[in-house]
């Protein structure tokens, strides 16, 4: 740190707090040397004069370096209670410039930083989906805006069939190709308010608003069939299928519990007679059936 004495800023307020204290004495010598002889009366008028031109001086040089460093630190302030920065103009010296213009940075590194670390927090890494922990979170917003609309809260569970042998037989690489294209056709496939996680090894789930169960069923179909037709640019002969359950209803009659319990009970129900296909669960749905 450098000594008080070689800090600009302390110098250059210094230097003008010197002149503005005395600038009466060097007014009455110059007015003694003009006049040739000194007055009391004259004398007494010209230091008064002097005196208020060195007061407001001073205050333009306190105003000048002080009113930047407040606004910084309101902003810094303001940021520290609503995180919410509003970077003040960058006025005043130099010096005073640079550190508003560093605390911006600061600041946009720091949001940067906590963005990356939330968007991490909440997504599958390897599909770009969210995980478990965000649709736990985001699920029960689904369920809230039924309620508000008046209509039924959907959840769709789906698995790779026999994604253990394609990773077996195929290696990992494949695998993680195959998941991370799995959850890539689903999520172009949904509304973009629509919610969709990946909530287990190759299970994915997803959330949805609509009044009956065919626009909920007909979404599971059609990730289904894209998934069927997709295939892998190095190994076109993978045959890539899922199983879906699709579970719904009133978030006044029912809890987003029991919903997510129907739909694993439907998934469940699509594994074991046969796979590759979507069933709905009659126990919170209604109408009620299988594809």
């Amino acid at each position: 740190m450098k000594p008080v004495w070689r800090n600009t800023l302390v110098v250059k307020i210094f230097i003008y707090s010197f002149v503005a204290v005395h600038l009466p004495l060097l007014s009455l010598f110059a007015y003694g040397s003009f006049v040739g002889e000194l007055e009391l009366v004259p004398v007494l008028g010209v230091a008064t004069l002097a005196t208020l031109a060195a007061s407001v001086f001073c205050l333009l040089v306190v105003l000048y370096y002080v009113r930047p460093i407040d606004g910084l630190a309101e902003a810094v302030e303001r940021y520290r209670l609503t995180g919410t920065y509003l970077a003040p103009e960058a006025v005043g010296p130099a010096r005073i410039r640079r550190l508003t213009q560093s605390i911006g940075e600061m600041v946009q590194a720091k949001e940067g930083t906590i963005n990356a670390l939330e968007t991490e927090a909440k997504s599958d890494p390897l599909t770009g989906v969210g995980n478990r922990r965000w649709f736990d979170q985001a699920a029960p917003l689904v369920v809230e805006r039924a309620a508000r609309s008046g209509q039924k809260a959907w959840v769709v569970v789906f698995d790779i069939d026999h994604f253990k042998t394609i990773n077996d037989t195929n290696g990992h690489a494949i695998g993680d190709d195959v998941l991370r294209e799995v959850a890539r056709i689903a999520r172009d496939l949904l509304r973009p308010n629509d919610v969709i996680a990946r909530i287990g090894g190759e299970e994915f789930c997803f959330a949805l608003v609509h009044e009956e169960a065919q626009p909920a069923v007909a979404a599971a179909e059609r990730i289904r069939s894209a998934i069927v037709d997709w295939r892998h640019p190095d190994l076109p002969e993978l045959r890539v299928t899922a199983s879906f359950g699709v579970a719904g209803g009133d978030p006044a009659r029912v809890s987003l519990a029991q919903i997510m319990l129907s739909a694993d009970t439907a998934l469940y129900t699509a594994k074991r007679d046969g796979r590759n296909q979507t069933v709905l669960n009659a126990l919170t749905s209604a109408p009620s059936g299988e594809i």
